[in-house]
């Protein structure tokens, strides 16, 4: 990333204000305090629990430590073939995941409106009790903190199980960085924005093309997490672009929940890819985002977010999808882009992009 003469402040961007870093023994639960909701207006937390129970527990997050019935979700799920939801009012606490056995894995992201004079809603996306390549269940929630006079100076992360938050949990926090309150070009160092996302590779296709794309020289080990945005731009016929880390295609496993015009439907499998984008037709546009914690040790989750088939005005299905990798000991070195090679996959405005956030 160069950086050139920069005057002022960087406005419209996030950074990190908060990293546990992953933890070194188990704990029961977890403060981030210190945080001014009514200044940062808007927060993402992005939380991995390593489970350390003998049954199965909710991950919970209450606000300024408010335990009263005061919050609210409403939620989407997929298990396995099964999609179903819920709502659930007057409850004590926001849910940020499960875990059922000591070893599985939660990750889950959440946006959240900090600032106070209307109830603090937030939005999350969820994957449960992750164990090998078996991704048992993904949420997607709404939720809501009913008071709107008191300033959000505090997120308290919790089980109800002693110690059950294991050692390699983490919890990172970004705010919003406005106009009044801009990140200050003092805090720039060399090659790099610290606690920003920073673009590490950017492409549009020129020409129509069936070649893969390979980003390579990541460091998955130090950079930790990835973002990875693709547009694809499909030609006749059905077509996929497939993203692998370091070009693997084995040992995944996934669970989707997908919404397609009026039929939403749930399913889980084996994978071969962290992420797919699909268009059926020429011309036609699919979109994915992904969040992918690269970082050797644990299975590597994949939780993306994806739009397929759009023709017109005509959105083919959204679709939310969960991937384990379970390979723990490979460092992230590269991705793959793969668009097959039967036609010309890829056409002209095929975009793939990729950040790291420089924790």
């Amino acid at each position: 990333m160069r950086i050139g003469n920069i005057d002022g402040n960087i406005n419209d961007m996030w950074e990190v204000v908060h990293d546990s870093g992953e933890l070194t023994s188990a704990i029961t639960s977890y403060d981030i305090t210190g945080l001014k909701g009514d200044t940062d207006i808007e927060y993402q937390l992005i939380s991995r629990v390593v489970g350390n129970t003998s049954s199965g527990y909710n991950v919970k997050l209450r606000i300024n430590s408010d335990s009263g019935s005061n919050y609210g979700q409403q939620l989407i799920a997929g298990t396995d073939s099964s999609a179903s939801a819920n709502r659930a009012t007057g409850i004590v606490n926001l849910p940020l995941g499960r875990v059922t056995n000591s070893g599985d894995i939660t990750f889950a992201t959440m946006h959240l409106f900090a600032k106070s004079g209307k109830e603090r809603t937030a939005i999350s996306q969820e994957i449960i009790n992750v164990s090998g390549t078996t991704v048992p269940t993904l949420y997607k929630r709404a939720m809501v903190w009913n008071n709107t006079a008191d300033e959000l100076t505090s997120l308290n992360i919790f089980m109800d199980f002693a110690s059950g938050i294991g050692i390699g949990s983490r919890f990172i926090l970004l705010r919003k960085v406005h106009i009044s309150d801009g990140l200050k070009t003092g805090e720039l160092t060399p090659n790099k924005v610290t606690g920003a996302w920073e673009k590490i590779y950017s492409n549009v296709l020129t020409t129509a093309t069936s070649t893969s794309v390979e980003v390579t020289g990541l460091e998955g080990n130090t950079d930790v997490i990835y973002r990875i945005i693709a547009k694809l731009v499909g030609d006749a016929g059905s077509h996929a672009l497939d993203i692998r880390p370091n070009g693997v295609s084995t040992n995944m496993g996934y669970q989707r929940l997908q919404g397609s015009n009026t039929t939403v439907n749930a399913s889980r499998g084996t994978d071969y890819q962290i992420g797919t984008a699909y268009a059926n037709g020429l011309n036609h546009v699919g979109l994915i985002d992904i969040l992918f914690y690269a970082k050797a040790g644990y299975e590597r989750i994949a939780l993306s977010k994806k739009i397929n088939d759009i023709d017109g005005t005509t959105i083919e299905s959204i679709e939310l999808r969960g991937v384990s990798w379970n390979d723990i000991t490979t460092e992230v070195t590269s991705l793959e882009f793969s668009f097959g090679a039967v036609h010309l996959d890829a056409q002209p405005g095929t975009l793939i992009e990729v950040y790291k956030l420089n924790l």
